[in-house]
């Protein structure tokens, strides 16, 4: 009788268990957008601006993406008053260039990506801290300042201001 008991149960458990995890939907993996604005510095105050440029490419560790091609960043156009730029997973070192006929802004954010585990079937979630941003190549942009280090898919502020 205990053992029928026994038996009874754990199929229980293993019907309720199994029935929850196969009905809760693996969450939709959402894009982790960095945010930069740009601004002018007219006497103190800041004052929303845009930046023009024919081209715009990111470089990651694995890979370019070019605004003009149909890839990860063709919703990127110029004039832009705030650039929303998706980061791939696991990105550490991302570049951003800018350029009109030739490189005009190229500058490097260090980031530190942290996975978190969802389920097997859905992988892993990713939000980033930005460490350090490193300018190379500053014609345009005279400045940058970071001003919400954490990325994730929640945050709709600003991360970057950076300075014309």
């Amino acid at each position: 009788m205990i053992r029928i008991f026994f038996y009874f149960s754990f199929l229980i458990t293993i019907l309720f268990f199994g029935q929850s995890c196969n009905e809760t939907p693996c969450l939709k993996k959402k894009e982790i957008n960095l945010r930069i604005a740009f601004f002018k510095d007219t006497g103190g105050a800041e004052v929303s601006t845009e930046l023009n440029f024919k081209t715009f490419r990111m470089k990651t560790e694995k890979t370019v993406f070019q605004n003009n091609e149909t890839q990860i960043l063709n919703g990127i156009k110029s004039p832009a008053k705030t650039m929303n730029i998706p980061i791939p997973s696991d990105s550490k070192n991302v570049i951003l260039e800018f350029y009109n006929d030739t490189l005009m802004d190229s500058f490097q954010f260090t980031l530190d990506p942290k996975a978190t585990f969802l389920s097997t079937e859905c992988g892993f979630d990713y939000t980033y801290n930005i460490l350090e941003i490193k300018s190379i190549k500053s014609s345009t942009i005279k400045k940058l300042s970071i001003e919400n280090n954490k990325i994730d898919t929640t945050s709709k502020t600003n991360h970057v201001k950076a300075f014309l």
